[in-house]
C-alpha cells in the first residue's frame, strides 16, 4: 500500500500491510518527523512489527525503513539521496541493489522523477524481482507535486497500476512513454506537411530515409513567388502552362516527401531501435 501527499512525502506498507500507517505516517511527516522517528513511533506498540515493512521519505530527502525479523525471504531495504527502497519475497538483495543503483545513476539527467523510478524498477525486475513470477504480477507507480494541482485537484500527477500482467514493469513503461507521447513508444498518425518534409530530410541525412538518393530535392517553386508573378504580368499563356505544371509538381512532391507514409514509418522505427539498442564494442584480436 502507498500513500503520499504533495508537500510532505510518501509511505510504503507491505508484508502484513497495515494500510492505517499511510495516513498516520504522513500526518507525523507533516508535522516536522523525520521518517526514522516516525516509523519508531508507528512501530511503538505494533505487537505484529516483525511481520511488518514499511518505508518513508519525507520532502527534504530524508528515508527511513523497517524489515520485521519474519518477513518471508529476501526481505530487505536500502537508502540513498532522495530515495527509501523496500522489498520482500524478492529473489535476493541483488534487486533493491539494482534499483537503487539505477535511481542514483540518473541523478542529474534531466529526467523526469517518474522516468528515473520506472527505470530502477526496470533494473529490479531483470534482477529478478519478485520470486512467485507468473501471470498475477503487478506494478504501480504514483507521483504527487506541490507546484501542480493535477487534473483532480489533488497534487497527484501521475498514476499508473498494471495488474495480472505476465511484465507488468514492461507494460507500465510502456504506458507512461506512450501518454508521454515519446518517439518510439506510439504509432504516429498519417500526417502531412512541412514538419513531414523536414523529417524526411533529416532521416535522409542519417541514411535512414532513401539513401540511394542522391539529394533531398527543395519543393517546386511556389506559384505566388516574384518569378511566377512576374510571368504572369509578361506572358499570361505561359504563365497558365507553368502554374499548371507547378500544381503538378506540387502534388506530386506532396505525395512523395510531405505525407507521414509507411516507408517514413519504417524509418523512423529503425532509428528508434537502434537509439535504444545497447552498444556493441568491437575489438580486433592482436
Amino acid at each position: 500500500m502507498l500513500g503520499l501527499a504533495a508537500g510532505v512525502g510518501a509511505v510504503c506498507t507491505q508484508a502484513s500491510t497495515m494500510v492505517e500507517y499511510g495516513p498516520r505516517g504522513l500526518d507525523l511527516m507533516a508535522k516536522g518527523v523525520e521518517p526514522s522517528v516516525a516509523i519508531a513511533q508507528l512501530l511503538s506498540d505494533d505487537q505484529q512489527r516483525e511481520s511488518r515493512q514499511l518505508g518513508m521519505i519525507d520532502m527534504k530527502g530524508r528515508s527511513a525503513a523497517h524489515t520485521g525479523k519474519s518477513n518471508n525471504y529476501w526481505a530487505g531495504s536500502k537508502q540513498g539521496k532522495n530515495y527509501t527502497v523496500q522489498a520482500n519475497i524478492m529473489v535476493g538483495p541483488e534487486v533493491v541493489d539494482a534499483v537503487a543503483a539505477t535511481f542514483e545513476a540518473t541523478e542529474g539527467t534531466g529526467m523526469a522523477l517518474a522516468e528515473r523510478m520506472i527505470l530502477a524498477m526496470e533494473a529490479g525486475h531483470a534482477k529478478g524481482g519478485d520470486s512467485r513470477w507468473g501471470n498475477l504480477q503487478s506494478a504501480a507507480i504514483k507521483v504527487a507535486d506541490p507546484n501542480d494541482p493535477g487534473r483532480g485537484g489533488d497534487h497527484i500527477t501521475l498514476a499508473i497500476e498494471v495488474g495480472e500482467n505476465p511484465e507488468p514493469v514492461a507494460e507500465m513503461k510502456r504506458i507512461y512513454y506512450t501518454t508521454g507521447r515519446r518517439l518510439g513508444y506510439r504509432s504516429f498518425s498519417r500526417v502531412e506537411g512541412a514538419d513531414v518534409i523536414e523529417l524526411k530530410r533529416m532521416l535522409h541525412t542519417l541514411g535512414y530515409w532513401r539513401p540511394s538518393l542522391s539529394a533531398f530535392p527543395d519543393a517546386p517553386p511556389n506559384a505566388n513567388s516574384p518569378k511566377m508573378q512576374e510571368l504572369r504580368k509578361q506572358n499570361p499563356a505561359a504563365y497558365d502552362k507553368a502554374i499548371a505544371e507547378a500544381r503538378q509538381a506540387s502534388t506530386s512532391y506532396t505525395r512523395e516527401y510531405a505525407v507521414y507514409d509507411d516507408e517514413a514509418i519504417a524509418a523512423v522505427e529503425h532509428l528508434a531501435a537502434r537509439a535504444t539498442a545497447p552498444a556493441v564494442r568491437m575489438r580486433r584480436d592482436a
